[in-house]
């Protein structure tokens, strides 16, 4: 859970460090799931050249309570750190695979509302879940809305040979 880790659902508090950090132990456990209670977790500290709140990794599965679940991007986020990704591989290569992952019954807010396109800048992509190299993974059930960028999934690489599977 990641409340371990100092997660609050009040839509205040950053939770991004908190999520990872539970993904992470999940990870270097060999796979488990994390698990979202019902509330709102807001998402702030971003890092790698992605901009990543969460990373995915192998064998970890990420599973809420349903549309009450929500993962909400924070206020301004394409002035502050221009482009962002809430769940996304934090590096772009091959070291950074993620197989057997599963993302099941959660919403994924991106906050559109805040975090608008500026004109005349480079348009961000802004994904709500992104692997550029994997296999086996599965998404159930996870709602995304309020897009602020382009792209709600992103899986793969745009190059041959096909840098994912089985999705």
């Amino acid at each position: 859970y990641p409340q371990w880790w100092g997660a609050k659902t009040d839509g205040k508090t950053d939770c991004a460090p908190a999520i990872d950090a539970a993904v992470e132990t999940a990870n270097a456990s060999g796979g488990g799931t994390v698990f979202l209670h019902n509330g709102v977790y807001l998402l702030e500290t971003a890092y790698g050249e992605q901009n990543v709140f969460i990373t995915p990794r192998s064998n970890v599965a990420i599973i809420g309570a349903g549309d009450g679940s929500v993962l909400k991007a924070g206020d301004h986020l394409n002035a502050k750190l221009g482009g962002w990704n809430v769940i996304f591989t934090s590096e772009n290569g091959a070291d950074f695979r993620v197989d057997n992952a599963l993302f099941r019954d959660f919403k994924v807010d991106c906050n559109g509302a805040n975090n608008l396109q500026t004109e005349g800048k480079p348009r961000f992509k802004n994904a709500a879940i992104g692997i550029r190299y994997g296999s086996r993974i599965t998404i159930d059930n996870v709602t995304v809305e309020n897009n602020a960028g382009r792209q709600c999934f992103m899986f793969g690489q745009n190059i041959k040979p096909q840098s994912t599977s089985d999705i």
